[in-house]
């Protein structure tokens, strides 16, 4: 059983990681598309957002790897949370645009914490819920001042 409750944990990180791809390079976008009179503001933060979800993607490959398993990815495939940012547009709808996939992705996150956390897979779970704490403190609703 314990060795069932590891590979279902692995495949709950497995199912993140997809997400957690297509997110990060959306920010990534967002960042290196932001212009116009609060580049500076909205820059920085794109590439705070961006620099939280490379280390989330991190971890969800590492405690894969600590639950005895793997996951691998180097691109979105299979991801659900996909969504073009507009090529060229104001810091407003890059902003709107990245805030629908951060709430979209913060729910599966969520869901996986439940998951795990069922499964008592209690180190899984807290990397989980602290990372969720660290994306909601980035600074979403301070966004709109800046935009």
């Amino acid at each position: 059983k314990p060795e069932q409750i590891r590979a279902l944990g692995v495949e709950v990180l497995g199912g993140l990681l997809p997400n957690a791809l297509a997110f990060r390079e959306m920010a990534h976008d967002a960042h290196v598309l932001t212009k116009g009179a609060n580049f500076g503001g909205l820059h920085a933060f794109f590439g705070e957002v961006y620099a939280a979800l490379n280390e989330h993607v991190d971890e969800v490959k590492e405690r894969a790897r600590t639950l005895g398993g793997e996951v691998r990815g180097i691109d979105a495939t299979g991801a659900t949370l996909i969504t073009a940012l507009p090529v060229d547009a104001s810091g407003d709808a890059l902003c709107e645009a990245l805030f629908g996939a951060f709430v979209a992705y913060c729910a599966m996150l969520d869901a996986a914490f439940e998951r795990v956390a069922e499964m008592k897979l209690n180190g899984i779970a807290k990397v989980l819920q602290d990372r969720l704490a660290d994306f909601e403190k980035l600074g979403w609703q301070d966004v709109a001042h800046v935009s």
